[in-house]
């Protein structure tokens, strides 16, 4: 999954993807994991260190960032950056700074998150430009709860595009708990009346006005009936997909679907029962 069909092209790619939770990990939700991974690939001969495991010309690997939130677009730059120095070290036995990428981040991403965190690398610009009036289109398909692949070279595209898509429905973005696998549906929406806030002729006065307005933006949209639950049981979301999951969209059990891929065989494979396949690199059907 980390090392995407025809990555040997490519000197850097960033694979975004979407695990289910793990039950053995009991600190974490039991809910969807979101992965953002940077690849690149080196030339054996110019590694300083060649450990036993390195028997081909060159040397593929990915740094991996596995998050409980759709933050990834936030610190794809941090992630880049390791890698690459990662790889400037030519000897891949020397971690110190993974670990020192993790901890840096562990004390510095908190909840909870801005919008400006949430939404950092969606661009509903380069969206419209790129599929003009068939996004709407698109966002019927989703509404209608259909089968959808996104097909492409750039993994990383085909992810910005389908996050973007996914930011058009209002608070959906912050609610992802359930797209990791056709088999999940923990999402419990409640209305919850929000509180009036007592403002106060004190420097707290602005926060507690800030904080009301939200409350009640939050309060307005769930009355309104968003997030809508377009995933969840028999449905599922995920960036990019590996042939090695084909069978996950063709299983009787899977109804709906938002995919993207670059390898063609899902768009030609009639067990994958496509109802729509958007093009990122040519037209459109």
């Amino acid at each position: 999954m980390c090392l995407p069909d025809g990555a040997h092209a490519s000197e850097e790619e960033f694979i975004y993807f979407h695990l289910p939770p793990v039950p053995a990990w009991k600190k974490y939700p039991q809910s969807t994991l979101f992965g953002l991974a940077c690849f690149r690939q080196i030339n054996a001969e110019d590694l300083v260190n060649k450990t036993a495991d390195v028997t081909r010309t060159k040397v593929q690997k990915a740094v991996v960032i596995i998050a409980t939130q759709p933050i990834l677009g936030s610190i794809r730059s941090k992630l880049g950056l390791v890698t690459q120095a990662f790889f400037a070290q030519r000897d891949f036995t020397k971690i110190e700074i993974l670990d020192t990428l993790y901890e840096n981040l562990d004390t510095s991403v908190k909840m909870p998150f801005a919008d400006n965190t949430l939404y950092s690398g969606i661009s509903l610009r380069e969206l419209l430009f790129k599929f003009r009036h068939k996004t709407l289109q698109l966002v019927k398909l989703l509404l209608l709860r259909k089968r959808i692949l996104v097909f492409g070279q750039k993994v990383e595209r085909l992810s910005a595009y389908q996050y973007g898509l996914i930011s058009l429905f209002p608070e959906l973005l912050r609610h992802l708990e359930d797209v990791g696998s056709p088999e999940l549906d923990n999402v419990d929406i409640k209305i919850r009346p929000h509180r009036r806030s007592t403002l106060l002729s004190s420097t707290r006065s602005m926060d507690l006005l800030r904080q009301y307005h939200s409350e009640a933006h939050k309060a307005k949209m769930i009355q309104l009936g968003h997030p809508l639950k377009i995933f969840g049981k028999n449905s599922f979301f995920q960036p990019y997909i590996p042939l090695q999951q084909i069978d996950l969209i063709m299983s009787p059990e899977t109804k709906s679907f938002l995919v993207g891929t670059s390898n063609s065989i899902f768009t030609h494979h009639r067990g994958c029962s496509l109802d729509a396949v958007a093009y990122v690199s040519k037209v459109w059907y």
